[in-house]
């Protein structure tokens, strides 16, 4: 017997005969080169970026002039950053620092640098950097008078809150405190750590005994230069100081491993331990926690309250068995779960009042809380804890919403839980999802007055085409920012809406309803939400048009009350992540020189990498990068094609073509889908190896022809939904004269998964279909755990899938009893005998998202109707290949030998034709063709039971169905 070997340094050679330019590679995705880091001069006249894996493994420094285009490269250089002035750009290469006068490129050299930043001095711009060499010297260069002070000995330094303290630790232990407006310096013997309070007044230092190898702290006063010891111990673990300085807490511990909280209030002569037992439980403790803080009046310290592990062992002589019991509020796989957590994730949060002593909970059992502003927490208590799985249907996991008073200690309840949005002064909080679930309210903290700010806006339910059962009457609405402390901007799915958080005035859409009106979605060009918005002044808009999938900018001039007026649009991406269905890149939001109308912004489309441009106007760009290394290779083109569904609706997809396309030839087609990915229609598709999912840039290449479709869903029918576009688009690109109608495939993981394995037991439409981590049985999926990741362990069940069924993305809106019928028909394994298509399956043992059950219940079932099917399993692997590069290399090279098998006429590998067995896992790769074997024949089944179930295959399964209904 003869193979041909197929060595992966040849990887993937098996492809259309290109005149032109090769199809894309391992190699020239190690070598793939992109734009990255951008950043523009203050005075607008000049670009820095750099180029990532040029050299390879390494990048280059380009600095480039706006006008005339004079550049200057520096291979390996990184962390640029221009000067206020914007006559100096300062970055490192290697160890070295470099500082480039602008205008002249001449470049100035300091070596053995290992860190640098620039200050702002008293209105003087100050270069700072901290050498290795001989003398550990940090130097401070004034821009203005080009004098430098120099400090030895120095180790490493921090910066004052306020930057206007320079604080510097030696090698010998000392610690120099340098005023940088006036260059008084303060030396402090030694010292191993040191804090300084917000204000920049207070410092705490950590010295260690060497004689009694003990720990003191010493508080200075920076103000009056007071020194004073405030405790001495064996360890200190933590310590937190309120905003002054003048109070202070820290947690020690002792050999015995016992735990103590200090406190030290200005005045005292030493910190004394918080005696707090009688108000805890025998098996608590009060630790600091992860962040301790004090409160901004320092009346109240925020700590946690530990449970301690129980030291009490199992007795040996009880039997070992979890009950479940159907009046568990928690599962017995989450409970247990949860008793395997860590003593110091078992915590509640607390207050400390620091005058009285007195120590009330935040939290209790069952709760969660974050920090509102001023004296204000948000707290969310479900009592079983499940309240994002189980809120639709389990009374205990119903969540009730809190806003504490911290100096009162009452809670009000809110009708939801806030958001993080807060106005500026702290005085209102944003909540989100009311009644309806799809409204912005405003809820006044000092007060507790609620506001419906949306309710009465013409943005009808279901606006925000989300078409998953616990969300689908969304309207769409988003936050913007705020422009006062009582205005913001929100989004809905098109246009952008000024509104008054106290409910005095009534909103107002600033874009004059023109997006609704257009099909377009407006954003504001920055994506910065502390930034400072002048209604004054107009406004730069970023816009998608959701029928062309272009992109652009708009600009909105509030003054005039006109509506948006265009600046350019056109396909491409230059800020359009927020698109629906924008997958991959999108974009970034343009850049400001501080002091010109200039900007700097990326473009880029299906066929061009995204590379620099600058704009005086957003009607003509001027490229300032020119990174393509798509232009060595056979590379693609997109067009957005609208088709009709088998049930007759309009839908949108995406055909990608290779560069050297030739209309008078026919190709092979892949179908690729995922919810909705037309909005990536102008997205540059990074070429990469496939980690689950198929990588387009790399299938167009090599000769294939791509098509990804919009999958829009109906509750209760979701793999019909899919069939009937996925089906519908095939149906629509088979007419087309360059399609090869019957080398046609199919690619999708996970919710691509379940969808690939329902198509094949549909349709036969399809000569060869790829699915990685699908569910096949809606029923016993159902009825199973997800997953979760304890550390490094595997994945094990713990919370129940049947939310993800319900409401989630499965979207069956009903229980498993409520609709058996529609969990059935949504079962591809139901329909297993029905295949026609070979089935290439992925699906590891680790999966955390879809279990493995899954894919081996899909397996055996195809394997027992005698169908071609392959089952890829990667030891140590998730949902996704991650873990090794040589697995992701594997999938790859045979998902490439299983459709050019079947799609273009390739020789068969021995692993699809003779298998590997698992004595040679590890050993043989199966990658060589079968000169003897063509194509994999048929399977185990004798020819007696695979003409029966031949015969049983042609019957609906609806109708088998029919037994029993005749049974009653």
């Amino acid at each position: 017997m003869k193979y041909i070997l197929i060595g992966l340094l040849a990887l993937f050679s098996f492809e259309w005969a290109y005149a032109q330019k090769p199809a894309i590679d391992t190699a020239g995705i190690n070598c793939w080169t992109r734009v990255d880091n951008p950043a523009i001069s203050n005075n607008g006249k000049f670009a820095v970026y750099n180029i990532v894996n040029q050299p390879y493994k390494s990048n280059t420094l380009v600095v480039k002039a706006v006008a005339g285009g004079a550049e200057q490269r520096f291979i390996g250089g990184e962390s640029a950053i221009f000067t206020q002035d914007s006559r100096k750009l300062i970055c490192k290469k290697g160890d070295s620092l470099l500082i480039l006068t602008l205008g002249k490129f001449a470049v100035e050299t300091i070596t053995k640098v290992s860190s640098f930043e620039l200050l702002l001095n008293r209105k003087v711009e100050q270069l700072l950097y901290l050498q290795t060499d001989a003398e550990h010297t940090l130097s401070l260069r004034d821009s203005q008078s080009g004098k430098t002070q120099k400090y030895t000995g120095i180790e490493l330094y921090t910066l004052s809150k306020d930057r206007k303290v320079l604080l510097l630790k030696t090698t010998d232990r000392a610690l120099k405190v340098l005023e940088l407006a006036s260059s008084k310096i303060a030396t402090y013997r030694d010292v191993d750590t040191y804090q300084l309070s917000e204000n920049g007044q207070v410092m705490l230092l950590q010295r260690k005994d060497a004689l009694n190898a003990g720990i003191t702290i010493t508080r200075v006063d920076r103000l009056t230069g007071q020194q004073q010891e405030i405790w001495s111990g064996e360890s200190l673990l933590k310590t937190v100081m309120d905003w002054t300085g003048k109070q202070l807490a820290f947690e020690s511990e002792n050999q015995q491993k016992q735990k103590n909280i200090w406190q030290y209030q200005h005045g005292m002569k030493k910190a004394e331990i918080l005696l707090l037992s009688n108000q805890l439980e025998p098996d608590e403790a009060l630790v600091l926690g992860y962040q301790p803080k004090f409160s901004e009046d320092g009346r109240l310290l925020f700590c946690s309250i530990i449970q301690k592990q129980s030291s009490k062992a199992a007795d040996g002589d009880c039997v070992q068995v979890d009950v479940w019991s159907y009046t568990d509020v928690l599962l017995q796989s989450q409970q247990l779960s949860s008793l395997k957590k860590k003593e110091d994730e078992q915590r509640t949060e607390a207050m400390l009042d620091i005058r009285t002593k007195k120590l009330n909970r935040l939290i209790n059992a069952g709760e969660q809380c974050f920090k509102l502003p001023g004296h204000f927490w948000s707290v969310t208590r479900s009592n079983g804890g499940n309240f994002g799985t189980e809120y639709n249907w389990n009374k205990d996991a119903i969540p009730e919403y809190f806003v504490i008073d911290t100096r009162t200690g009452l809670r009000k309840p809110v009708p939801t839980m806030p958001s993080f949005y807060s106005s500026p002064d702290g005085h209102y909080v944003l909540l989100w999802g009311i009644s309806d679930g799809m409204s912005f309210h405003s809820y006044e903290l000092a007060s507790g007055k609620v506001v419906n700010l949306t309710g009465k806006l013409p943005v009808p339910l279901g606006d925000a085409s989300e078409d998953r059962p616990a969300n689908e009457n969304s309207r769409g609405f988003q936050f913007g920012l705020w422009l006062t402390n009582h205005t913001a901007l929100i989004y809905d799915r098109y246009d952008i809406w000024k509104i008054d958080v106290s409910g005095a005035e009534a909103p107002v859409s600033l874009t004059h309803d023109y997006g609704r009106k257009n099909n377009i979605t407006f954003r504001l060009a920055s994506d910065k939400k502390d930034q400072k918005i002048d209604l004054k002044k107009p406004l730069l808009l970023s816009a998608f048009n959701n029928a062309t999938k272009d992109n652009g900018f708009y600009q909105l001039n509030l003054s005039k009350s006109k509506d948006p007026e265009l600046l350019s649009m056109g396909p491409y991406v230059f800020m359009a992540g927020y698109a629906e269905g924008s997958k991959n890149n999108g974009g970034m939001p343009p850049l400001k020189a501080r002091d010109a109308q200039v900007w700097l912004v990326e473009r880029s489309s299906t066929a061009a990498a995204p590379n620099l441009f600058i704009t005086r106007d957003f009607k003509r760009f001027s490229a300032i990068s020119d990174v393509h290394p798509e232009q060595a290779y056979n590379w693609l083109s997109s067009e957005l094609i609208n088709f009709k569904t088998l049930d007759g609706k309009n839908e949108q997809g995406v055909l990608y073509r290779p560069e050297n396309f030739d209309p008078e030839k026919k190709y092979p087609i892949i179908f690729y889908y995922y919810e909705k990915l037309s909005g990536s229609k102008n997205n540059f598709w990074a070429p990469g190896l496939s980690q689950a999912t198929l990588n387009i840039p790399w299938y167009v290449s090599r000769g294939y022809l791509v098509f990804t479709p919009d999958i829009h869903y109906k509750i209760g029918e979701p793999m019909k939904s899919a069939y009937n576009r996925i089906v519908g688009a095939a149906k629509h690109l088979m007419g087309l004269p360059f399609v090869e109608a019957k080398r046609m495939g199919l690619q999708g993981h996970s919710w691509g998964g379940f969808e690939t394995n329902y198509v094949v037991t549909h349709s036969h439409l399809f000569a060869a279909a790829c699915s990685g981590a699908g569910e096949v049985n809606f029923v016993s999926g159902y009825g199973g755990l997800r997953a979760v990741r304890t550390g490094d362990k595997p994945y094990a069940g713990e919370g129940s899938n049947q939310f993800f069924y319900e409401n989630h993305q499965t979207r069956m809106g009903s229980s498993l009893w409520e609709r058996p019928d529609q969990y059935i028909e949504n079962s591809p394994v139901f329909n297993a005998d029905k295949v026609t298509t070979p089935l290439l399956i992925m699906h590891n043992k680790n999966d955390g998202a879809v279990n493995f059950a899954q894919g081996m219940e899909w397996f055996t079932a195809l394997r027992r109707m005698g169908k071609k099917a392959w089952l890829l399993q990667y030891d140590g692997e998730d949902h996704f290949l991650s873990s090794s590069e040589k697995n992701i290399l594997d999938f790859t090279h045979r998902m490439d030998q299983f459709f050019d098998h079947y799609l273009k006429g390739a020789p068969a590998p021995i692993w699809m034709t003779r298998g590997i067995s698992a004595s040679r896992k590890g050993l043989d790769t199966g990658y060589e063709y079968d000169t003897e074997i063509k194509t994999p024949g048929p399977g185990l089944n004798t020819p007696e039971d695979q003409k029966k179930i031949d015969e049983y295959s042609k019957i609906p399964f609806v109708d088998k169905l029919k037994r029993l209904t005749e049974k009653q």
